[in-house]
C-alpha cells in the first residue's frame, strides 16, 4: 500500500474487519495513524476495534484502548469539549475510572458552561452515586452562576433524572428570578402538576395568562390548564361548573365561553361544545380564535355543514390564511356530497392567489376525486406552466397520467423531470415510475437501450448505470441489477450508496450471506443506526442471533431518539434477551421513574426472568401513577403527529381525510383483549408464521397499561391462589394479603 494514501489503508482496514480478520486490522490502524497523526475519527475507530478483539484478555484490551484514546487529548488538554467526548468513549465501553477524571477536569476548564456538570453528574448518577451527582448539578446555578437561564436548567435536570421534588424548587425559583418569562410560568405549571400540586400548577398557569402577548401563548395557557385538569381526572367537573358560572354571570366574556368550549372539546362532549362556542360567538363575531375553535368542533362533531360556515366566514375575516379556509371549504363540501359547490370553492381558490401552484394541486385532486379527471389534468399542466423546474409538481402530472393510463404521456412527463433532475438518488425514484410504465406497453428492452446509450458518455457512466440497475430491480430481475452495480462497486469500494443498494438488492433476493456481507462494509464506512440497525435485522434472520443481539443492545444504549430506543427494547425482548432489557431500562428509569413504557417493558423482562417480585413492582408503579388515561407513549405520539400533519397535507390537496384524534379512555376498551393476553389472563390468539419473529405485545397509551398492569396483577394473585390451593406454597399467617 502507498504509505500516504490513508483513503486506500482505511479501505483496505474496512476489509480486514469484514472478513473478521481483527488482529490484522488493528496492526494496519498503526502504520495509518503514521500517515494521519492525531486524525480522533481513525483514534476512536482504533480504539473500538481493539476491544472487539476476543483473542486477548479484557483487562489488556481496555488498557490498550486507553493508551490510543489518549491520544486524542495530545493537543487539547485544555479543550473541556474534546476531553468530555473522550470521557464518553471509555463511559460507552464501561471503563468508567478512565472516564471519571476526564469529566471532572472537563468541568474545571468550563465551571460557567453547565453542560460539562450535567455530563458529570449524570455518569455519577449512573453509577447509583446520586448523592455526589447532586453536588455536581447543584453547582450548575451555584454564586455568581444562579441566574434564571441556569436555575431552569438545573430543574430541568433534577426532572428528567427522576427528582421531582427538588425540580420544583428549582423552577419556581427561577421564576422568581425571572417572573415575565412565559415558557417558564408554563414549565413550573407542567413540574407541579407532575408532583400533584395541581393548585400551584394552577397558579403558575394564572401568572402566565396574565403575561401571554399572543394568541399562540393565551392557547398554551389554556391547554395546559386541560392538562393539570385531566391529571386530576376533573375536566368534566370543571368543564360543567365553568359553564354553569358562566350561565348565570349577565357580563361573561367571550374568552370565558372560549375556555369552556376548550374544555368541552378536550371532553368530547360535542353538543355543549358547540353551544359554548356559540355563546363566545354571539360576543364576539369576528374573533378569529373564537371562529377557528367553532369550525373545528363542528368538523369533529361531524357537523360538516356548520363547519363550511365556519369557514367561509373565516375567509372573509382572516384574509392571510384565506386560502386554508377556502381549502377547508371544498373539501367539506365534496364531504357532503355537494359537488358543485366543492369546485367553485376549489376554482375560488385559485382567484385568490392566481399564481399559487399549490392552489392548482388541490384543484387537480378534487376534480380527480369527483370524476372531472381532463379538468385536473388540466390544473396541473397549468401549475407545471407556472413553475416547470419544480419536480414535484411534474411527478404529479405524471402519477396522474399513469393513473388514467395516458402511458405515452406519463412517459414524456418523466423523462422531462428526470433531464431536469441533477441528483442521482432523484434520477432512481423517476426510473422507479418510468420502469412499470414501460412494461405496460411491453418496451422495457428500450428503457434500457437508453441507458445504455446514454452512460456511453463518461460524466455519466455512474449515474445511468445505477438508474439501469433499478430499471433491472423494479422489473424483478435481481441477477442483472447486482451484476450492474457490482461493476460500479469493483472502482470504488467506499460508495456507500452502492452498498446500500447491493445489501438490499441480495436481501431482496435472498441472498442473506451476500447482504450481510455488503452491510458489513457499509457500517465500517458509516457506522450508526441506520446501517447498523439493518445489519442486526438481517443477521437474526440468517440465524446469527447473539452478534444481532449484541448490536442492538450498543444501539440501544447509544440511542438518543427515545421512538427508535423504545423500538430497538422491543426488538430485543422479542429474541429473548431479557437481561439486556433490563441493563438498559434501568439506568433510563433512574432518570425518570415515571416512565411507564419503560416500567411496562422492565416488567415483562423481570417476569420472563421469572422474577415475580420484581415484576409485579414495575406494574404496581404503573398504576401508582397520576397520568392522564389518554397519555399516548413516545411511539404513538409521533404517529399521531405524523397521522395529523398527512391529514392536514392531504385535505390541502383536496384528499378527505379525517383529522386523527387520540384515543379517548373508553375507546382504549377494545384493546381489553390483547392486554389479557400479554398478560397470560386468556390464550394467546395471534397468528405467526414459521419464519416471523414473535413480537410482544406492548401499551400505546397510558389507559391501555394500566389495564394491563391490573392484568398482570391478576394473573400473579391467581397463580398465587392456585398454588396454595395446590400445597406448593403456605399462607404466612402475619400476612393476611
Amino acid at each position: 500500500l502507498a504509505p500516504t494514501r490513508t483513503d486506500l489503508r482505511k479501505a483496505f482496514i474496512d476489509q480486514l474487519t469484514n472478513d473478521q480478520r481483527i488482529p490484522e486490522a488493528i496492526a494496519q490502524y498503526a502504520q495509518l495513524l503514521e500517515a494521519a497523526p492525531g486524525n480522533p475519527d481513525f483514534l476512536r475507530e482504533w480504539g473500538r476495534l481493539v476491544l472487539r478483539n476476543k483473542e486477548v484478555p479484557e483487562a489488556e484490551r481496555k488498557q490498550e484502548a486507553s493508551r490510543i484514546w489518549s491520544q486524542i487529548l495530545i493537543g487539547h488538554a485544555d479543550d473541556a469539549l474534546t476531553i468530555a467526548q473522550v470521557a464518553d468513549l471509555f463511559r460507552q465501553n464501561k471503563m468508567n475510572e478512565e472516564a471519571e477524571p476526564l469529566y471532572r477536569r472537563a468541568v474545571e476548564l468550563a465551571p460557567g458552561d453547565p453542560q460539562y456538570r450535567e455530563y458529570l453528574g449524570e455518569f455519577l448518577h449512573l453509577q447509583s452515586r446520586s448523592d455526589e451527582a447532586l453536588s455536581v448539578w447543584e453547582g450548575i446555578a451555584a454564586g455568581d452562576r444562579r441566574t434564571a437561564v441556569n436555575v431552569a436548567r438545573l430543574a430541568e435536570v433534577y426532572h428528567s433524572f427522576g427528582f421531582a421534588g427538588k425540580a420544583v424548587s428549582e423552577i419556581a425559583d427561577a421564576v422568581l428570578l425571572d417572573p415575565k418569562d412565559f415558557s417558564l410560568q408554563i414549565r413550573a405549571a407542567s413540574y407541579h402538576s407532575t408532583v400533584e400540586s395541581f393548585d400551584q400548577a394552577m397558579a403558575y398557569v394564572d401568572a402566565a395568562e396574565q403575561i401571554a402577548a399572543t394568541d399562540d401563548e393565551r392557547d398554551t395557557c389554556v391547554q395546559q390548564r386541560i392538562e393539570i385538569l385531566q391529571a386530576q381526572h376533573k375536566l368534566e367537573t370543571v368543564a360543567a361548573e365553568l359553564v354553569n358560572s358562566l350561565t348565570a354571570d349577565p357580563n361573561a366574556t367571550a374568552e370565558g365561553w372560549y375556555t369552556a368550549a376548550r374544555y368541552l372539546e378536550a371532553a368530547r362532549q360535542w353538543s355543549q361544545a358547540n353551544a359554548a362556542i356559540d355563546r363566545a360567538i354571539a360576543i364576539a363575531p369576528q374573533s378569529v380564535p373564537v371562529m377557528t375553535l367553532a369550525a373545528r368542533i363542528a368538523e369533529s362533531s361531524g357537523d360538516f355543514g356548520r363547519a363550511v360556515t365556519m369557514n367561509r366566514a373565516l375567509a372573509e375575516t382572516d384574509r392571510r390564511s384565506r386560502g386554508d379556509y377556502l381549502m377547508a371549504v371544498s373539501r367539506l363540501e365534496a364531504q357532503l356530497g355537494r359537488s358543485a359547490e366543492a369546485l367553485a370553492a376549489a376554482q375560488e381558490l385559485i382567484v385568490s392567489a392566481p399564481g399559487n401552484t399549490d392552489h392548482y394541486e388541490f384543484l387537480a385532486q378534487m376534480c380527480f376525486r369527483l370524476g372531472k379527471s381532463e379538468d385536473g389534468l388540466n390544473a396541473l399542466r397549468k401549475a407545471v406552466r407556472i413553475n416547470p423546474n419544480e419536480p414535484h409538481l411534474i411527478m404529479a402530472l405524471g402519477s396522474a397520467l399513469s393513473d388514467q393510463l395516458r402511458t405515452d404521456e406519463a412517459i414524456e412527463v418523466y423523462w422531462r423531470a428526470f433531464e431536469k433532475s441533477e441528483d442521482v438518488e432523484d434520477k432512481v425514484t423517476l426510473t422507479m415510475k418510468l420502469t412499470p410504465l414501460y412494461q405496460q406497453i411491453n418496451q422495457l428492452d428500450k428503457l434500457v437501450e437508453r441507458f445504455e446509450r446514454d452512460r456511453r458518455e463518461e460524466e455519466q457512466r455512474r449515474a445511468m448505470t445505477i438508474c439501469l440497475a433499478q430499471a433491472w430491480h423494479t422489473a424483478g430481475d435481481i441477477v442483472a441489477a447486482r451484476q450492474e452495480l457490482e461493476s460500479l462497486l469493483s472502482e470504488d469500494t467506499r460508495d456507500t450508496n452502492l452498498l446500500s443498494q447491493l445489501a438490499k438488492l441480495c436481501q431482496d433476493g435472498g441472498e442473506l450471506e451476500a447482504a450481510i456481507g455488503y452491510q458489513r462494509q457499509l457500517v465500517s464506512i458509516a457506522p450508526g443506526h441506520e446501517t447498523e440497525f439493518p445489519l442486526a435485522t438481517m443477521l437474526r434472520l440468517n440465524g446469527n442471533l447473539d452478534e444481532a443481539a449484541e448490536i442492538l443492545v450498543r444501539l440501544t444504549r447509544q440511542e438518543e431518539d427515545p421512538v427508535r430506543q423504545l423500538r430497538a427494547i422491543d426488538s430485543l425482548l422479542s429474541q429473548g434477551q431479557y437481561e439486556a432489557v433490563i441493563s438498559i431500562t434501568e439506568p433510563l428509569l433512574a432518570q425518570n421513574r415515571e416512565d411507564w413504557e419503560l416500567l411496562y417493558r422492565e416488567g415483562v423482562a423481570w417476569h420472563s426472568l421469572d422474577k415475580p417480585e420484581e415484576a409485579l413492582s414495575r406494574f404496581e408503579r404503573i398504576l401508582s401513577l397520576s397520568i392522564p388515561y389518554d397519555a399516548l407513549g413516545r411511539a404513538g405520539e409521533e404517529q399521531l403527529k405524523q397521522a395529523q400533519a398527512k391529514a392536514r397535507s392531504g385535505n390541502r390537496q383536496g384528499i378527505t381525510t379525517s383529522m386523527p384524534q387520540r384515543p379517548t379512555p373508553l375507546s382504549q376498551r377494545t384493546n381489553a383483549s390483547e392486554a389479557a393476553m400479554a398478560c397470560g389472563l386468556i390464550s394467546d390468539r395471534r397468528y405467526f408464521s414459521g419464519n416471523q419473529l414473535r413480537t410482544v405485545w406492548t401499551p400505546a397509551a397510558y389507559g391501555t397499561a394500566r389495564m394491563a398492569a391490573i392484568g398482570w396483577v391478576l394473573r400473579y394473585r391467581d397463580d398465587i391462589l392456585r398454588l396454595l390451593a395446590d400445597g406448593q406454597i403456605t399462607q404466612n399467617p402475619d400476612d393476611p394479603d
